[in-house]
């Protein structure tokens, strides 16, 4: 039987041991990243190559710049699509990440399309369907209260509606709805 002394020490070498291999490992990962690191900072850049897609574009010249504009256009046409058929507006709380991952796209790019394409900014571009909606409701509908107006447009309170609405109409919700009356 092995005396408690020397299983001990053969308990202490193999610690030893593997502190020493797992120090030995750290280090050569450091020295691989430092050279891929140095070797990256060092390489000159070649220029990016320029997308060719006959058949796509008339000119066989495309840029890139061409290719992203129609991914940008086909990226707007399908939220403009999403926003008329399935109407997420009207849910209080939606934001564009919601929006972006159901058309399979990021936040960022969905942000920065409808900033280029309309100057808006997602609340303004969602407002801005919410109060059509609230309008279209109030002529085929008919004056409802303009606390259950605005739940029913997706806005979580009145304050919100009040100012989009003002913002889109010119008009508070109260003043549109009383030249709504005068007007049928």
């Amino acid at each position: 039987m092995i005396n408690n002394h020397l299983y001990s020490q053969i308990i202490m070498i193999h610690l030893y041991t593997y502190v020493f291999f797992s120090v030995v490992a750290a280090i050569l990962l450091l020295e691989i990243c430092l050279f891929y690191w140095v070797w990256f900072r060092t390489k000159p850049h070649e220029e990016r190559p320029v997308l060719n897609l006959p058949g796509l574009l008339s000119d066989e010249r495309a840029s890139f710049s061409t290719v992203a504009n129609l991914a940008d256009d086909e990226l707007y046409q399908r939220i403009l699509s999403y926003f008329e058929t399935d109407r997420p507006y009207l849910k209080a709380g939606v934001n564009v990440a919601d929006i972006a991952a159901v058309l399979c796209t990021n936040k960022t790019y969905v942000s920065r399309l409808l900033n280029d394409k309309l100057n808006q900014n997602f609340p303004q571009f969602i407002n801005a369907y919410r109060i059509k909606e609230a309008q279209r409701l109030v002529v085929e509908e008919g004056v409802m209260p303009l606390q259950t107006l605005c739940k029913r447009v997706g806005f979580t309170s009145m304050a919100s509606f009040t100012v989009a609405f003002k913002v889109n109409t010119g008009m508070t919700p109260g003043e549109w709805c009383r030249k709504q009356k005068q007007t049928h």
